[in-house]
C-alpha cells in the first residue's frame, strides 16, 4: 500500500514501509481477530459497525480457503515463525520458542480462527494442551498448574492461576508463499517436536 502523504510504499501485514522517504520505518501494529460476524458479535454485543462497499478479495473468503495455503505467523523485524493452519487445525494447541521467548498459539474449530499468546506469566514458562470445549468455548490446560484456560481469550477460568491473562502475541495469517517472499531467509516455519 502506498500512503498518500509521502508516497511510501508500506507491506500491509508487517507495517514496515519498504520503499520511499519513510523507509525502515514501522508502524505500530494492533492485535486483530478474523472471525464470523456473529461469532464477534456474541463477544461484542454493543459492537457498532461502519457499512461499507462489500468485497470479497483475501479476507472477504479467508475463511473458506484451504488451510493448507496459509498459516498464522509471529513476527520481530525481519524474522518471523509460521504455524501451516493444517498443523494448528490437527493440533489445536501448539507450543513454540521463536527467538527465545515461548508462545502458544491456538485453534478454535468452530470458526477456524486462530491466535497467538506469549506464553510466559512474570518468569514463569507455560506449556499447553488442549482441554475439552466448555459450552462450545474451546479450552487449553497448562502441565505446570494444570489450570484451564480459554483457548481463544488467553484467560485462566480456574485452577491456580484463575483470573491470570496471557499477553497477546501479534498473530498475522498469512498466505504462505507471500510470507516467504516478503521474510527470505528470515523465514521459519514452526517443526513439530519429533517422538
Amino acid at each position: 500500500m502506498v500512503d498518500h502523504e509521502t508516497g511510501s510504499l508500506w507491506n500491509h501485514s508487517t507495517g514496515l514501509c519498504m520503499k520511499g522517504p519513510l523507509e525502515g520505518t514501522q508502524l505500530r501494529i494492533l492485535p486483530a481477530r478474523i472471525t464470523p460476524w456473529q461469532r464477534w458479535r456474541a463477544l461484542h454485543p454493543h459492537t457498532r459497525v461502519l457499512l461499507g462497499p462489500r468485497n470479497e478479495g483475501f479476507m472477504g473468503s479467508f475463511l473458506r480457503m484451504s488451510t493448507d495455503a496459509y498459516g498464522l505467523a509471529v513476527s520481530f523485524g525481519m524474522h518471523s515463525r509460521l504455524v501451516p493452519y493444517r498443523v494448528l487445525r490437527r493440533e489445536e494447541v501448539v507450543n513454540d520458542l521463536f527467538r527465545d521467548a515461548p508462545y502458544v498459539f491456538v485453534f478454535d474449530p468452530r470458526d477456524r480462527a486462530s491466535f497467538a499468546f506469549r506464553a510466559r506469566l512474570g518468569e514463569r514458562e507455560l506449556h499447553f494442551d488442549p482441554a475439552p470445549s466448555l459450552g462450545g468455548a474451546p479450552r487449553m490446560r497448562d502441565r505446570e498448574t494444570r489450570s484451564l484456560w480459554d483457548r481463544m481469550d488467553g484467560v485462566a477460568v480456574s485452577g491456580a492461576l484463575q483470573g491470570e491473562r496471557l499477553a497477546p502475541a501479534l498473530g498475522v495469517p498469512w498466505l504462505v508463499k507471500r510470507w516467504q517472499a516478503v521474510y527470505g531467509r528470515g523465514a521459519s516455519f514452526y517443526t513439530p517436536p519429533s517422538g
